[in-house]
């Protein structure tokens, strides 16, 4: 058993532990494994009536640490590592939302004495940017969050969005007894407004210009087509784009022809290409769906078999993973020049977009 499996297993968000042997087959849905179904079953056991966890809700704050080092795992380390100015601290929230019923609060939030450890059981959220560290909530703030289930099922950190309205600190009326004496009273403790309006993506996820990284939907990107000879219709965001387009005009004026074969994928596109290569039996040429850099318009595939040409297929069994070819010697010297750095020691065509200071320092020995 895998340790996120064992990790989830051992009892974590309150479900009753189980064993694999004791998860009946019939019980999963076409596709699915026992992990994604019991993560399934983690994020149904969070909702109210029609409330859905994977969109933004509106919470009220229960301590604030202005600059808390990012957690590992947690949103805010997510765009640090695609990030080119990482940034060392960030705003950290604890909110209680609609989904936190079952978790009681202090009967004061000014001064918690002992039921501070009350606060401490709620998850905490981190801002994405450092715009977002210099919006600042008070104890008793509403404030729109991201649960940290949206995320993953492993996740303890949820994403701050913002300030929806300042207000009073809320005073549970008695004193919390127990979980379920607690739920009753917060209904009227702690009003929560609606939760805005859900964007495209939210809406449909798997939509064909919904960005996804690590498992963790961005959200529409502004998406730009690239040229290529080989392949039409070609997309990278924006900022991508712009750097590939550079390179390309480069690489031109040296005599060399750079011609993408891939770029920005959906998740459905993502999910057809994991499918694929399974079925020939060669299932990790294609990450799971979710995690590909390809879905957050970062990565693109260049033909380094030929000089960009298109016209001559690779040759049976050139499998080698660094080609002898002019365009690849050519990228092997200049990309990171672009902010490009190939990231599969297997895949010479995958250049993945860092920009220019960070892909200069992760340039990999083996290229």
């Amino acid at each position: 058993m895998s340790e996120k499996d064992q990790y989830l297993l051992n009892g974590d968000y309150n479900l009753y532990p189980m064993s694999k042997e004791q998860f009946p087959e019939t019980f999963l849905e076409e596709g699915e494994d026992f992990t994604d179904r019991l993560y399934r079953l983690v994020k149904d056991s969070t909702r109210n009536k029609g409330d859905n966890i994977n969109v933004p809700t509106i919470g009220k704050v229960l301590a604030v640490k202005k600059t808390a080092p990012p957690t590992p795992g947690g949103p805010r380390s997510k765009i640090n590592d695609i990030s080119n100015a990482p940034i060392s601290t960030c705003l950290q929230i604890y909110v209680h939302t609609k989904f936190d019923i079952a978790k009681p609060i202090p009967r004061n939030l000014i001064n918690p004495g002992k039921e501070s450890t009350l606060i401490y059981q709620h998850p905490v959220y981190e801002a994405l940017s450092s715009e977002l560290d210099s919006k600042v909530p008070n104890v008793g703030d509403e404030v729109y969050v991201l649960h940290p289930l949206a995320h993953g099922y492993l996740n303890r950190v949820g994403t701050y969005l913002g300030i929806v309205a300042k207000g009073g600190v809320p005073l549970a009326k008695t004193p919390v007894k127990d979980k379920f004496s607690a739920a009753v009273q917060r209904k009227t403790a702690i009003p929560l407004a609606a939760p805005p309006e859900p964007t495209e993506c939210e809406k449909d996820p798997y939509g064909a210009d919904c960005a996804w990284r690590k498992g963790r939907l961005l959200g529409k990107i502004d998406l730009e087509p690239i040229p290529s000879v080989i392949r039409p219709n070609l997309r990278l965001k924006k900022e991508v784009a712009d750097a590939y387009k550079q390179m390309r005009n480069a690489a031109k004026n040296d005599g060399i022809r750079i011609n993408a074969t891939d770029g920005f994928r959906s998740y459905k596109e993502q999910q057809k290409a994991k499918e694929k290569w399974t079925k020939k039996g060669k299932p990790g040429n294609a990450a799971t769906p979710g995690y590909s850099r390809h879905q957050a318009g970062i990565a693109v595939d260049i033909s380094t078999w030929v000089n960009g040409e298109g016209k001559t297929k690779q040759k049976k069994g050139s499998s080698a993973p660094n080609p002898t070819t002019a365009i690849y010697r050519w990228l092997q010297k200049n990309a990171h020049k672009y902010g490009f750095v190939r990231t599969v020691s297997q895949e010479p065509w995958h250049w993945v977009y860092y920009g220019p200071n960070e892909a200069a320092k992760r340039r990999p020995s083996w290229t």
